[in-house]
């Protein structure tokens, strides 16, 4: 049988057109591929999670999704500053719910809007306001006594033990620390907007800057304003602590011009004080320098006179290294310290610390060079009958002419540098004293020390 009775035809196949042919099928099936990929790969966000998650917000221009409860409680992750990019994956959405900030966000909202809703009913009363304000004397002095505000209930009970009339046992007391979290931000946002409407009526103010770390190595700036009111009274106030993602000078004035420039007062800006660093005082590319380029007026600069006076207190540290060492022997040995007493009980010595160093804290040296200029007999006695090899070592020094010459002197310089440093510090220090305290300071040292 053939097939060519069912009207086939006989045809001689070139091999170069069947590849041809599968050349184009391989083509057209990656063009298909090339096709279908951005489909598969295309992120998009279903609005539908707008329902499901009531505090979402997406951002459609540029692809961002946000929480609203995590920025109204000024929590720092991605849903409450630059926004989450991954706006395809509802889990990404599910992760945030279950985290520390959110549900912390979420607690301070219930507080809010519980607050809010009985604010009416119980500030009407007389009574009632009595509460409340006696409950923001407790936040303020739990702020600022620098403590923290989960011993508000403690304090709170404190008071009603007290029989204070202005505190009442009721179902809604606002006696817990979210409730304090509440009014200290209301507090701080009235300060805060009494200072800048303040500041927009001055015919010119001052800023003086000083960056920080808290304990978690994070790098704040600290801004602190001086003006002088319309009623002609000078008032220098903290105005804002802000974190820093940059230490150099440009990110440092790109905050102080982001926080002027909303205001509208950066023209108004005269003066600047800083510490000495580099980044502040750069000639060229400082903080001062940057400044002054866009200031409407020359810059009025100063160089923290109290940190100067520090300074150059600081640059006799590497002679005071017998001072530590002396606090290192006794820090880490209770028997030492018991032995330090026993011979201070033996001559009649007051009772005295060997104390830290500390070059965070402005000529906080003095208290620690005192302690041991006045404890050298009792040292002596201890490091000369010491047997370890730092014993002796400390030994060998306290009897060095030299080095006792210079502890003495210098606790003698400290103690009138020290009165001084505090003058400097006052709050509302005038510039017409500055100079006759330091050379009032300056004669107290050639008489006591000189002659």
């Amino acid at each position: 049988m053939s097939l060519l009775q069912y009207g086939f035809e006989r045809k001689r196949i070139n091999k170069n057109d069947i590849f041809q042919e599968d050349q184009i099928s391989e083509d057209e099936d990656n063009s298909n591929k090339d096709v279908k990929n951005p489909r598969i790969h295309e992120k998009t966000f279903k609005s539908k999670w707008l329902a499901e998650f009531s505090w979402l917000r997406y951002d459609e221009i540029n692809k961002r999704m946000y929480c609203t409860l995590c920025i109204r409680h000024k929590k720092k992750n991605k849903f409450a500053t630059e926004g989450a990019t991954n706006i395809s994956r509802k889990s990404a959405i599910k992760e945030h719910t279950n985290t520390k900030d959110h549900k912390d966000a979420e607690k301070l909202e219930k507080a809010r809007i519980q607050m809010k809703l009985l604010q009416k009913v119980h500030f009407s009363s007389d009574a009632n306001t009595n509460h409340i304000i006696g409950i923001m004397r407790a936040v303020y002095f739990l702020a600022k006594k620098n403590l923290p505000l989960k011993l508000l209930p403690s304090i709170v009970e404190l008071i009603k033990e007290s029989n204070s009339p202005n505190l009442l046992d009721g179902t809604i007391t606002y006696t817990n620390h979210i409730s304090g979290h509440e009014f200290l931000e209301a507090m701080s946002d009235t300060i805060k907007e009494e200072i800048w409407d303040e500041l927009s009526n001055v015919t010119a103010f001052g800023v003086m800057i000083d960056e920080s770390t808290d304990i978690t190595t994070t790098k704040h700036l600290d801004i602190y304003v001086s003006y002088v009111t319309r009623e002609g009274i000078l008032k220098t106030r903290f105005l804002c602590i802000v974190p820093l993602t940059s230490c150099n000078a440009e990110g440092i004035t790109k905050v102080l011009i982001n926080i002027f420039e909303k205001r509208k007062i950066l023209p108004k800006l005269v003066a600047f004080a800083s510490d000495g660093a580099s980044v502040m005082l750069g000639k060229n590319e400082g903080v001062v320098a940057k400044l002054s380029r866009i200031c409407t007026y020359p810059l009025i600069v100063n160089h923290c006179v109290a940190h100067r006076l520090a300074l150059a207190c600081k640059d006799a540290k590497k002679e005071l290294s017998l001072v530590r060492k002396i606090y290192n022997y006794f820090k880490n040995s209770c028997s030492y310290i018991q032995q330090l007493r026993e011979i201070q009980n033996l001559l009649e010595d007051p009772i005295l610390k060997i104390k830290k160093l500390y070059e965070i804290r402005w000529l906080a040296w003095y208290d620690a060079i005192k302690n041991v200029c006045n404890l050298i007999p009792a040292l002596l006695r201890i490091f000369k009958e010491s047997k370890n090899k730092d014993g002796k070592e400390l030994y060998e020094q306290l009897t060095s002419w030299r080095i006792l010459a210079f502890l003495y002197y210098f606790y003698d310089i400290l103690e009138h540098v020290t009165q001084l440093s505090k003058f400097l510090q006052k709050r509302n220090l005038k510039f017409s004293d500055i100079d006759p305290m330091i050379q009032a300071t300056i004669n107290s040292i050639q008489k006591n020390i000189f002659y």
